[in-house]
């Protein structure tokens, strides 16, 4: 159904469906009789449409992996807030009561829409691996964010960030960070043990510039 300049979703009822792509089409809003049926859906991409907001219900699906949102018009993402969502008048799964909202995602793309904040409750993806926020309206990143010990790749570039949290010298993982064309984000203000992981370019306050490795940025998941 990608690329129909379709204006609503129907979603057809089966488990079998694991990878649903609304991509490039012209929705605006997404209502809960769509999430609800998507209860064994691993990958949904909602990309290059024209939404304002997710409902929240959609942050209780726990069979999610990967969720493109990038291309759009979100200015929240409330969704992520476990306190916020209720599916059927109730809350979603509490701890130790089954499995958490969206506790297999490990890809989440919001590139390229209003957002001005991320939620704190991005520290309760366990399995994020990658965090694509590029091209958005941030001044700061979750301080939370430093807690992860799995976090691959973040990109953060073309944003309003000067600093990154405190700690994030300490996400080990961190393999690919890009954070070019942000407003006052010099090389120097990266802690050095995450330094390895820089790409792109970052302007550096220093009389000797710290030199980003060459190596590709991984492209968006985009066609």
């Amino acid at each position: 159904v990608k690329g129909n300049r379709l204006r609503g979703v129907q979603v057809p009822v089966s488990g079998a469906i694991k990878r649903l792509d609304f991509s490039h089409n012209e929705l605006q809003q997404l209502n809960y009789d769509t999430i609800k049926v998507l209860d064994n859906v691993q990958e949904l991409d909602l990309s290059y449409n024209q939404i304002h907001t997710i409902p929240l219900c959609l942050g209780s699906r726990t069979a999610l992996t990967v969720l493109r949102l990038g291309y759009n018009k979100l200015q929240q993402l409330e969704f992520l807030e476990q306190d916020k969502r209720r599916v059927g008048g109730t809350p979603s799964s509490p701890r130790g009561k089954g499995p958490r909202g969206l506790a297999a995602l490990h890809t989440l793309e919001v590139p390229c829409n209003h957002l001005a904040t991320l939620p704190d409750a991005l520290a309760h993806l366990e399995c994020l691996t990658r965090l694509d926020a590029h091209g958005n309206e941030l001044t700061s990143l979750p301080a939370r964010l430093a807690d992860s010990h799995v976090l691959r790749e973040l990109l953060v570039a073309d944003n309003q960030l000067s600093q990154l949290p405190p700690g994030m010298g300490d996400v080990t993982s961190l393999q690919l960070l890009h954070i070019g064309a942000n407003c006052d984000l010099s090389v120097q203000k990266v802690p050095a043990a995450i330094r390895h992981a820089i790409v792109g370019t970052v302007p550096s306050n220093s009389a000797m510039a710290i030199s980003p490795p060459d190596r590709p940025l991984t492209e968006p998941a985009y066609p």
